[in-house]
Parts: C-alpha cells; sequence; structure tokens
C-alpha cells in the first residue's frame, strides 16, 4: 500500500529553464552505506535515463532499499556521489533533491477528503491557489479521480486510496519519482491492474522513475532496465529481454523467470559431459568438462526421439499449463507444457530442446561462461559401453 512523500515544491524549476531539462537524470558512483560492520550497499554505480522506468530488484535484505533512500537522502552515503541531472546531490537534504517518494503504506489523513489529502502537501508550503487547482485538475485528469473527490479514505478501495498516493506525486510536479515495494500489500488481481496504471502513467507523464520489488513479474513487465541486486552487489545492470535471455549468474538465473530456470550439474563422463550422475543424458556444446548447465521449462519439449531419458515425479496443472518435476538420474528437472497433458508419477519419456537454449555458467562463482560452440544432436542417444 502506498504512502507519498513528496520531498519538494517543485515550482522553481520554471524559473531555472536550462536545468530542467536534465532535471530527471540520476547517476551513482561507488555509493556505500556501511552500519558498523554492517554494509547494506557495497560500490554500487549506476545510471538512469531521463524518462525511463528503472526497477531495482532483488530478495529482502539485498540493499534495494536501501539503494532507494540513499538516492532520497533519507539516509546518509557511507561513501560514493549521487547526481541528479547535473547536480552532486550528495550532502543535500531530501527537501532539495526536487523528489517525489511512495511508500508502502498509504498513511492517508482519515478526516480529510481526497480533495484535501491530494493538497495537503502544497497547502503546508502555501503554493498559491491557482497552480493549486491547476496541479488537481491534471492529477484529477490523469488518474480517474473526478468523482471520488469528496469521498474520505474509509470509502475508498486500495485501488482508489493508491491513486490518491500516486495523486499526491504528481500535484508535487517533482522531477523524479521514487516507489518503495509500492504494490506488495494488494491483492494479486489489483496489482495486475496497478502495475500496468502505474506503468502507463509514467510513459505518458515521461517521468523518471525508480522501482524498487522483489516481484520478478513486476520488474520484467514494468521496466525500461532492470538492476538485479544480492547482498548489496549488483548482479546485473540490463534490458529485461537480456535479463532473460542471458543471465550473468545462476543468481540471476534462478531468480528471474517462472518458473525458475533449471541449473544441472554437469560431468565428464567416458570424453562427453552429460548431466552429473546420469550417463545417458549427454550435453552438446559443453564448455568445461564441470559446469552448470541452465535451461528454462519452456524451452525443454517432450518429444519421442528426445535426447534424454526421464521419469515424472509430480504434475501441477496451473490452468493455461503445466509444470512437470522430472527425474534425470540423481538430478531434478521441470518441463513447463502448454494445457493439461496428463502425465502421471512413474511416467518415462524423452526430453528434447535447442541447442541454443543451454547456458552455462562456473560451478564456483556461478558467472556466465561462453556460448554453446557444437550442434545438438537428434535422435535418442546410444548406450555408452
Amino acid at each position: 500500500m502506498l504512502r507519498l512523500w513528496s520531498l519538494t515544491d517543485h515550482a522553481h524549476k520554471r524559473a531555472h529553464p536550462r536545468k530542467e531539462l536534465n532535471l530527471s537524470a540520476i547517476r551513482l558512483e561507488n555509493v556505500c552505506k556501511q552500519w558498523g560492520a554492517t554494509h547494506a550497499v557495497k560500490n554500487v554505480s549506476f545510471e538512469i535515463n531521463e524518462g525511463s522506468l528503472l526497477v531495482l530488484l532483488g530478495p529482502s535484505g539485498c540493499g534495494k532499499s536501501t539503494t532507494l533512500r540513499l538516492i532520497a537522502g533519507l539516509e546518509s552515503v557511507s561513501g560514493g556521489r549521487i547526481y541528479i541531472g547535473d547536480r552532486d546531490v550528495t550532502d543535500l537534504p531530501p527537501a532539495e533533491r526536487h523528489l517525489a517518494m511512495v511508500f508502502q503504506s498509504y498513511a492517508l489523513f482519515p478526516h480529510l477528503t481526497v480533495r484535501e489529502n491530494i493538497l495537503f502537501g502544497l497547502k503546508v508550503r502555501k503554493v498559491p491557489e491557482a497552480d493549486q487547482m491547476r496541479r488537481l485538475d491534471n492529477a484529477v485528469d490523469v488518474l480517474g479521480l473526478s468523482g471520488l473527490l469528496e469521498r474520505k479514505p474509509s470509502a475508498l478501495s486500495g485501488g482508489q486510496q493508491q491513486r490518491v498516493a500516486l495523486g499526491r506525486a504528481l500535484v508535487a510536479e517533482a522531477a523524479v519519482c521514487l516507489m518503495d515495494e509500492p504494490l506488495s500489500n494488494l491483492d494479486a488481481k489489483l496489482r495486475l491492474e496497478m502495475r500496468r496504471e502505474i506503468r502507463d502513467l509514467q510513459q505518458r507523464l515521461g517521468m523518471t522513475m525508480v522501482y524498487v520489488t522483489h516481484d520478478q513479474t513486476e520488474a520484467m513487465s514494468m521496466a525500461d532496465t532492470i538492476i538485479l541486486m544480492q547482498h548489496g552487489h549488483i548482479v546485473q545492470n540490463d534490458a529485461p529481454v537480456a535479463m532473460y535471455s542471458k543471465p550473468a549468474t545462476t543468481f540471476a538465473a534462478s531468480f528471474i523467470g517462472t518458473p525458475p530456470m533449471n541449473l544441472l550439474s554437469v560431468a565428464m563422463c567416458r570424453g562427453q559431459a552429460v548431466i552429473k550422475g546420469n550417463e545417458c543424458c549427454p550435453v552438446p556444446g559443453a564448455v568445461a568438462a564441470e559446469c552448470t548447465l541452465g535451461i528454462r521449462p519452456e524451452h525443454i519439449q517432450v518429444t519421442p526421439d528426445g535426447l534424454w531419458e526421464a521419469e515424472v515425479l509430480s504434475m501441477e496443472y496451473l490452468g493455461a499449463d503445466s509444470v512437470l518435476a522430472c527425474s534425470l538420474g540423481q538430478q531434478q528437472v521441470a518441463v513447463q507444457m502448454a494445457g493439461n497433458p496428463g502425465f502421471k508419477p512413474g511416467q518415462k519419456l524423452r526430453l528434447n530442446f535447442a541447442a541454443d537454449a543451454l547456458h552455462f555458467f562456473e560451478t564456483e562463482s556461478g558467472k556466465r561462461m561462453g556460448a554453446v560452440t557444437c550442434p545438438q544432436k537428434t535422435g535418442p542417444p546410444k548406450k555408452l559401453v
């Protein structure tokens, strides 16, 4: 749920049109945050283009929210520099950074109407009434709140309360909007609707937005660029398509995609790379004697002449598709199939895939290795003597 904290009145921008052009680009250079022996953010560097939506993604404790708070000025940096446009804002207080921020909770004033909640910050900052009305009209038009202005928050749905919080962001006319887990308290249907609305709003208004979430579906569906974080470090900084198609590490491979990518240990057996523990499952194009093979469940097909023989352990029916859990000897692989194929536990089947669907990672570091170098063989493998 959303709580908006408006960090500035943006009226002064009109007095400085030259700076307004670049005001919403953001750059972090070797930014660190440390509390005692705890390093929450470690040498983080990235740039956000003006008018784009960047998502900071990762599990709890990875440093994504701390990074957002450092950009907002709610936390002071332990090292590095932060720039918004052509200004170094590292040591500036939040109110001088020209930002609006949306938190997880709404915190709307229960005794105030929608109109009063949206305009509260402008009244406190003594923005002229004519300017208040102009900003309110713009926000109401964009967010579809015209019929709700006289209601109290208790008479609103969760999605409507969220729009009121977004309205506060719009009337602030800030150059940058920061959002910290804004949809985490909404149900699945409303989350889907609101992420579409937020993305549409950001694109229509040309806002620069930094959006924090642990939900990779939100990140993939909304972002121009995703920064995936782990243990305070950036694991990968890429467009959603590149993040999915070429994960930089096994962590990125397993975090992006639903179901996640299969990660299987590869070893050499009689001069051939195979799935570890199953010499009847050869691995075409393996780039090292020992490595980790990655393949997405949706890139595996069940065919009569498949390269791997597998046994069904279970099937999860999801409506539009099903996910099979299959054993390859000592290891397991997930297979995503359309509809309800009706496989039963214990059933034997053969699995096939395209060679260019395989990903290889170093076993120790988890880093991505070179591309596939040899074509896939077709048909079932000959038994090794």
